[in-house]
C-alpha cells in the first residue's frame, strides 16, 4: 500500500519554491536597477563634465580674444602715434636719395643744379637724415661724402664722375632696407641681389 503525501506538506514545499522564485527575481531586479543607477550616474557626471570643459574652453577663447584685441587696438593706436615721424622719415629717405642721384648724374661740378644739390646733400647730412639712419646708410652717407670732397679714389673729376653713380646706387638701397624696416614692408624682397651698379638700359 503506498504512503499518501502529506497535503500540508506538498503546499509549504510549492510555497517554498515560489518563495525561492520570488526572492530570485527581487534580487535580479535590484542589480538591474543599481546599475541602471550606475551608468545614469556615469553618464550625468561625464555630460557635466563636458558641460564644464566646453565652459572653460569657451571662456579662454573669449579671453584670449579680448587680449588680441587689446593688443591689436594699443598696437593700432600706437603706429598711428608713429605715422607722422614715419611719414617724415620717409620723406627724408627719398631726398636723401633724389640729391645722391642728382649729384651723381651731373657731371658738370660748376652746374647750378649738383651744386644746390651738393648743398642739400650737406643740409641732410648733418641734420635730418640722423633721424633716419642705421649704421648702413650712415656708413654709406659717409662715403658718398667723402666722394664728393675728392676723398680717395674720388681725387679727380673722372674719379668722381665713376665712383659717385655707384655709391648713390648703394646709399638708395640702403634708404630702402631702412624704410622696409620702418614700415614693416618687404622692400627688400623687391630685388633678391643688390642693386648693380650700371642700371639696365630702358627699352
Amino acid at each position: 500500500m503506498t504512503p499518501q503525501a502529506d497535503p500540508v506538506q506538498t503546499n509549504d514545499s510549492q510555497a517554498a519554491v515560489e518563495l525561492e522564485k520570488l526572492r530570485l527575481e527581487v534580487a535580479e531586479l535590484r542589480w538591474k536597477v543599481r546599475w541602471f543607477y550606475k551608468i545614469g550616474q556615469i553618464i550625468s557626471i561625464v555630460s557635466a563634465s563636458i558641460a564644464v570643459l566646453a565652459f572653460v574652453v569657451s571662456l579662454y577663447q573669449y579671453n584670449r580674444q579680448q587680449r588680441e584685441n587689446a593688443w591689436n587696438n594699443q598696437e593700432a593706436r600706437d603706429r598711428e602715434l608713429k605715422k607722422p615721424v614715419w611719414e617724415k622719415q620717409l620723406g627724408v629717405a627719398f631726398e636723401i636719395s633724389n640729391v645722391a642721384a642728382e649729384i651723381a648724374t651731373t657731371i658738370d661740378p660748376d652746374n647750378e643744379a649738383r651744386k644746390r644739390a651738393e648743398a642739400r646733400f650737406w643740409q641732410l647730412y648733418y641734420g635730418p637724415a640722423i633721424f633716419v639712419e642705421d649704421e648702413n646708410l650712415k656708413q654709406a652717407m659717409i662715403h658718398f661724402g667723402e666722394c664728393l670732397v675728392g676723398g680717395e679714389g674720388c681725387g679727380s673729376e673722372a674719379e668722381q664722375s665713376s665712383r659717385l653713380p655707384e655709391l648713390s646706387l648703394d646709399l638708395t638701397n640702403q634708404c630702402r632696407k631702412v624704410m622696409g624696416v620702418t614700415w614693416q614692408l618687404g622692400l627688400q624682397d623687391l630685388y633678391k641681389n643688390r642693386v648693380q651698379s650700371t642700371p639696365a638700359p630702358l627699352p
